[in-house]
């Protein structure tokens, strides 16, 4: 009985190459002070800053790569 050899595991990337994260880093704050002076009401403010970080971040689930 032969086996087939073993593949060697993937491994996961926990943390995404420095100049992306720096990138994500200058959009988020760009998109933070937009935020803020657009508006007013903070928990409106908080909401749709959770959203754009989770559909933005470079850890989300929906990652492209």
């Amino acid at each position: 009985m032969k086996f087939a050899p073993l593949k060697q595991a993937q491994t996961m990337k926990f943390a995404p190459p420095k100049t992306r994260l720096e990138d994500y880093e200058k959009r988020r704050g760009a998109f933070l002070k937009e935020l803020i002076a657009s508006t007013p009401n903070v928990s409106l403010r908080a909401k749709e800053f959770r959203r754009w970080i989770e559909k933005n971040s470079p850890y989300s689930a929906n990652d492209p790569e």
